[in-house]
């Protein structure tokens, strides 16, 4: 629980310039598309290790 409430609140500092940035630069709609395909990176890469994790857990006898 402390890691996921530690990676929300440390994402924010870093990902708000950028998406900043981006609504600047190249409009609000970009920005949002930014944060979503973040966002669905980071559930891509999630899903994989727990997969992962599940497979190896399942080998030991």
């Amino acid at each position: 629980m402390a890691l996921r409430v530690g990676v929300a609140l440390g994402g924010t500092p870093i990902g708000a310039p950028i998406v900043g940035w981006v609504a600047n630069h190249f409009g609000p709609r970009w920005a949002l598309g930014i944060g979503a395909a973040s966002g669905f990176a980071a559930a891509i890469v999630a899903i994989f290790a727990m997969t992962r994790r599940d497979k190896s857990i399942r080998s030991d006898p």
